[in-house]
């Protein structure tokens, strides 16, 4: 039985973090907020699952752009929907079979088609910087 309930699934949300180089866990001593910003992508997703596993990706949503970042200057924008990535459709994907899609490789381009809240989509292709 196929549940409509929509949920977060931690799994794939950090995956997905990680995998843009988002840089989600916040600084919680002075010295670590000093600490030059590790190279990323610069944007965090949430994405939101179906199903009582949650293995099928209802949407995967831009809940944060950081400024002077990759995604910012290719005008990603919070509330943006990630609809494509490297051709592969994502709401609807089953969540370990895009999990491949969502990982970036150092240096390694990364087409991604996204939906602004008005409807327009817009494709980028955005690269992890090698470190």
């Amino acid at each position: 039985m196929k549940s409509n309930h929509r949920r977060p699934a931690a799994h794939v949300v950090l995956a997905a973090l990680i995998a843009l180089g988002a840089g989600v866990a916040r600084a919680e001593s002075q010295d670590a907020a000093k600490a030059p910003a590790k190279p990323g992508i610069g944007m965090a997703l949430k994405v939101e699952t179906e199903g009582m596993l949650g293995l099928t990706v209802a949407k995967v949503v831009v809940s944060e752009v950081k400024p002077g970042s990759q995604a910012e200057a290719a005008g990603v924008l919070a509330g943006d929907q990630i609809v494509r990535v490297e051709g592969q459709q994502v709401p609807g994907g089953n969540a370990l079979s895009l999990r491949p899609h969502m990982n970036f490789v150092p240096g390694e381009p990364k087409k991604i088609v996204f939906r602004h809240p008005s409807g327009t989509e817009f494709e980028v292709t955005l690269v992890k910087p090698k470190t």
